[in-house]
Order: structure tokens, then sequence, then C-alpha cells
């Protein structure tokens, strides 16, 4: 064999090796590298399999889970409590478009159960709306999320867009399945409310990721800038698990992320609607879970 041809078939070979290599590694040749798919079934992933990407949530007893909105002065409270390892379609209303697959969907990380909203898949959107109406003029919700973030070839950490916790004046199926993707964040248009947003794609810019406070304009479009009210620096929100906590009374929302102060804004509150977690991926993907939801609803300002 000439020398030429053996550096053409020594070529070949390793560009089938590297081929090999990208597949086992689950690269699809998209340009968002690679990626590991969660599986219906309640199947395990363990932070190997995650690529350490996600570890193990944090015990509860480091975050709390309390609910301490005292529904007194003749408020009336509605409670809601659910663990969400596995999904009730009898308390929530169910979102998706079809490139999320079969999320939202019951699986674990670490040996802990949650539902995943959106699963390492580009341009999809999952969501879990309360489908009974819940009053808003104040509330207290705490919840725990992960958010994991795929790697490329080269080893760096991509991510989008973000997870949403959403209060609106509607619980209508319909307007609620008119979510987008991308930095709507899942997020239905014509509706007033607001959110509080794990955002984890710094766009023009920005640090990232942040917490965000948007107040929903039923004159405006969803996404982009023209909901947001506040919002912090970079903060280390992506990896692990995490608890939040968001109190809403008097016209304002506070937030804390693991018991730690994190955002305060004005908030749109009042009369009834629903209470959704809500998560959407954009041209880079992230995994996005919840797990362990409280809320306390009321009719009037404590």
């Amino acid at each position: 064999m000439s020398r030429r041809r053996r550096l053409a078939a020594s070529a070949l070979a390793a560009a089938a090796a590297a081929l090999a290599w990208l597949s086992a590694c689950g690269f699809d040749g998209s340009g968002t590298g690679a990626r590991v798919t969660v599986v219906d079934g309640g199947v395990d992933l363990d932070a190997a399999t995650l690529e350490d990407v996600v570890t193990a949530p944090p015990p509860e007893s480091e975050a709390g889970s309390e609910i301490e909105l005292d529904p007194d002065g003749g408020c009336t409270a509605r409670d809601v409590v659910d663990p969400l390892t596995t999904i009730d379609r009898t308390r929530w209303i169910v979102t998706n478009n079809a490139a999320a697959g079969t999320a939202p969907r019951s699986s674990s990380i670490d040996g802990t159960p949650l539902t995943v909203l959106v699963g390492y898949t580009r341009y999809s959107r999952g969501a879990l709306w309360l489908a009974q109406p819940v009053p808003l003029v104040a509330f207290e919700v705490t919840f725990s999320f992960v958010v994991g973030c795929s790697r490329n070839i080269i080893g760096e950490l991509i991510c989008a867009d973000g997870l949403a916790a959403t209060w609106m004046n509607t619980n209508d199926p319909a307007r609620l399945d008119q979510g987008g993707v991308g930095d709507t964040f899942g997020i239905p248009g014509g509706v007033k409310g607001g959110a509080v947003v794990v955002d984890v794609y710094g766009n023009g810019g920005e640090p990232a990721p942040m917490l965000k406070m948007l107040g929903l304009d039923p004159t405006r479009p969803p996404g982009g800038d023209g909901w947001r009210v506040a919002s912090t620096g970079a903060l280390p929100l992506t990896g692990r698990g995490h608890r939040m906590r968001i109190r809403a009374e008097k016209g304002r929302a506070s937030v804390t992320v693991d018991g730690a102060p994190a955002l305060e804004a004005p908030a749109t509150l009042g009369g009834t609607g629903t209470f959704g977690l809500s998560a959407a991926t954009g041209g880079e993907d992230a995994l996005m879970a919840v797990w362990d939801f409280r809320g306390r609803f009321l009719d009037c300002d404590p």
C-alpha cells in the first residue's frame, strides 16, 4: 500500500473512531453536543449518568418547606400539597408541545422521585397548571427544582432557556396550552398576573443563570424583556437541587432560594386564576424538573 493510501486509511479510521465516540456520547450532529434523555417509568438517573451535570437534591431540612402565610383576618385559604412524584391529572392541567415528547413525566434523579417538565430536547415546553381555580390576592408557594445543562463535545456547559413559577387570571386549558418556547418559558400570552423565572440563558450578554420577576401584561407579546419587572445578577441555580419560596401579598412578591432572600418586587395580584410550573428550551436545551410543591392561596390580604 502506498504512503498516500496508508495516510488516507488512517484518517478514515480516526474519523470512524471519532464518530463512534460522538455517537456513544449522544451527539446527534445538531450542534448542541452530547445529551442525556430522561426516559419514562421512574428510571433512576444518577450523577454519573448525567455526566455530573445534575447532582443529588439537598436534604429537605436544608431549605425548609413549611408554609408560613397565616390566613388571619377572616381570609379563606386554599391549600395545595403535592410531592409531584407522580402527576395527578385531576389536580393539574398538563400542557406541552410535540418537541417535548412525553414530558411532563415522572422520573427520578439520584433516587429522588420528581416530575420532569422538559428533558434535553430543543424547542420544547412542558407545564403543570392547577386545574381548580385558586384565589390570588395573597399566596405562598414552596417547591424544589433542578436544572441540568448539557455538555458540548469540548466539555462546555450549554443551557436554555428557563423554568417559571407563574400565577395568572385564567385556568382555561386552551389558553394555558398556548405557551411558547425559548424565553417565553412556556407562559401563554394574553394573560394578566406574574411569574418568577429561573433564566439559564444569558440573552444579549446578560449574566446567567439569574432570577427574574415578570409582570404578565396581556397587551404585550410574551417573552423578551417586555414583561420584566426586576432581576438579579448571576446566581448558582443549575446543577443541583434548590428550594424556592415565593410569598406574595399587599402588591409585592418576595423570593428566597434555599432560605436566602434573592428578589423582591411589585407584583400583580388579585382575583382568581391558576398557579403553575412551566419550562421551555430554545436552540439549546436543558433538563428542568420539580418536586414537593406546597402552596397556600388567600382571598384577602392577611
